[in-house]
């Protein structure tokens, strides 16, 4: 999608947008922080969340670098269990 300078766009246009185009992929591509899943895709969610709950990480704080490399850990093993 590309827009010229100066076009505005309604509200309602651009959450609309955002809810077709937004967390489609489980994968991250070219993260500068090096992770590969999308914590905002709905399968990815559920188990961050599930993962911030064992941890006992209150949900809206975000995860070290370390915990977010084991939560990518788990979820490549969760993936494995369960392919198939």
């Amino acid at each position: 999608m590309v827009i010229s300078m100066g076009k505005k766009l309604s509200f309602e246009y651009v959450e609309q947008y955002c809810q077709l185009h937004h967390n489609q992929s489980i994968h991250i591509f070219g993260d500068k922080h090096g992770y590969r899943y999308n914590v905002n895709h709905p399968l990815i969610r559920e188990l961050y969340e599930k993962y911030k709950n064992k941890k006992e990480i209150p949900l809206w704080c975000p995860l070290s670098d370390r915990q977010r490399q084991e939560f990518e850990i788990l979820v490549d093993c969760w993936f494995e269990k369960n392919k198939g």
